[in-house]
């Protein structure tokens, strides 16, 4: 048997010594010098040496700079990024190949290109899909 308890009742049985609210002050400070450096040399030595893409799964065996799109095409990084697919995936290129100068890219650069780019068949009938057999 379940009892219901109304939110009047719920009130009434809060314990009132516990306080209703919580003020915290303190002084936080934080020498950062130094640390732009640090975090530069850390980079210098990350290397990617594979990448799985999220748009369409494709495990790559190199880093993300191979077929980036906005070396391949000529475009912004924002421009690159503003689309459907990953920037540095074959994928891009395929959407490329479909969308090519609503993306600001030479469609016939990119279908040839994206010959030799293959991509899972799930993510070809999605680009199909959205933009139309090529």
């Amino acid at each position: 048997m379940n009892k219901q308890i109304t939110d009047t009742e719920q009130r009434d049985t809060m314990d009132e010594s516990i306080p209703s609210s919580v003020t915290f002050t303190g002084e936080t400070s934080v020498d950062a010098s130094g640390l732009h450096q640090t975090l530069d040399a850390v980079a210098s030595d990350f290397r990617v040496t594979g990448f799985k893409c999220a748009e369409c799964g494709l495990a790559h065996m190199h880093d993300t700079n191979k077929h980036r799109a906005s070396d391949t095409f000529d475009l912004s990084f924002d421009d690159a990024s503003s689309h459907t697919t990953n920037p540095n995936c074959h994928c891009f290129l395929h959407e490329a190949k479909h969308r090519g100068e609503d993306m600001g890219v030479d469609p016939s650069r990119a279908a040839e290109i994206a010959e030799s780019a293959p991509i899972p068949d799930s993510m070809a009938k999605r680009l199909e899909s959205a933009f139309g057999a090529h």
